[in-house]
């Protein structure tokens, strides 16, 4: 569920400055919820390679590994908060928290299943690591909008404004410049 800007969150430290931050947009997505066979299935797994690691070489390895899993699985199985706020996108999950400013980020990219963020000017290899994918349905434009708005007021050291592509291989509406006018990648 989206909800607007009407709280602020606490005093956050990016660039070694305090700065209270306004959230701009709020969201949680339960991928477990949408795909119940999928998790049953996760679950399963998880379950068995546990109890085989528990069983058959040690109980420290079994929940050892047990552990292992289920940090690499809880995006999907747990719910994950996406937060976009003046001064930054951050994801938080019961075992995991990332924050990104919008200085590191360059690029924007409208996908069917949300909206990609990444460091790159351009598309790179590294954009599935390094970038940072928003999934969202019913808010997509929302996010798409205000993540363009955030990364656009900003200017290179040279005081240009940098030209963004909002889209990679199909998977998008089109490519944008900073203006928003609709180009051709």
């Amino acid at each position: 569920m989206p909800k607007g800007n009407d709280r602020a969150v606490g005093e956050r430290t990016p660039n070694g400055k305090k700065e209270r931050e306004e959230i701009l947009i709020e969201w949680q997505v339960h991928a477990a919820r949408e795909r119940p066979v999928t998790a049953v299935g996760v679950i399963a797994v998880l379950s068995v390679v546990t109890g085989i690691g528990w069983s058959w070489v040690h109980p420290l390895t079994g929940l050892l590994a047990g552990i292992i899993l289920l940090r690499s699985v809880a995006e999907f199985l747990l719910p994950v908060t996406f937060r976009l706020t003046s001064a930054g996108v951050s994801l938080e999950s019961f075992l995991t928290s990332r924050f990104v400013p919008w200085e590191r980020l360059k690029r924007v990219t409208l996908l069917t299943v949300g909206v990609h963020l990444s460091p790159f000017e351009q598309p790179h290899l590294l954009d599935g690591v390094r970038g940072v994918i928003l999934p969202c349905d019913e808010n997509k434009d929302r996010v798409f909008a205000l993540c363009r708005e955030m990364i656009r007021g900003r200017k290179d050291a040279r005081g240009r404004r940098h030209r963004r592509c909002a889209s990679t291989k199909g998977m998008a509406k089109g490519c944008h410049n900073i203006e928003g006018e609709q180009k051709g990648c």
